[in-house]
């Protein structure tokens, strides 16, 4: 958790260029990741009671990611996670920070979102032929 940030990304796709072995005759594939409307925002500190320490607080919204694998000879997807969203909350309750661990000390609660009309509240993982050959080049 860091003070006073806020990072927003409206779109993004990395795409990952695997060459196949000629020899074989494999074809050359392509590892898409894509995210959309990525947020992260620091919300105002909570004050104790004792005034004398501040609780952070950081929201993390994802509208949708997707994976997936096609080949380079054709335009067809081969899903490895179909789109989804998530949010969560996160609080440091107790702890310094950098000082006591990355992640000792907070409180995360989320949930899922459908903020992109595609994505869906539900988690799917693919692992097809396509998919795990196009992860093991």
């Amino acid at each position: 958790i860091i003070d006073h940030l806020t990072l927003a990304v409206t779109d993004i796709t990395v795409a990952v260029h695997l060459h196949g072995d000629s020899k074989d005759g494999d074809v050359p594939q392509v590892v898409h990741l894509q995210a959309n409307d990525t947020e992260l925002c620091t919300l105002p500190s909570k004050i104790s009671k004792d005034a004398t320490a501040n609780s952070l607080m950081q929201t993390i919204s994802l509208a949708s990611i997707e994976v997936w694998v096609e080949q380079d000879d054709s335009s067809r997807k081969f899903p490895i996670l179909e789109p989804f969203g998530y949010e969560a909350n996160v609080t440091r309750v107790s702890g310094r920070r950098f000082l006591d661990g990355v992640l000792s000390g907070l409180f995360v609660k989320g949930k899922p979102i459908a903020g992109d009309s595609r994505a869906s509240s539900t988690i799917r993982l693919h692992a097809g032929i396509r998919q795990i050959a196009g992860l093991n080049r």
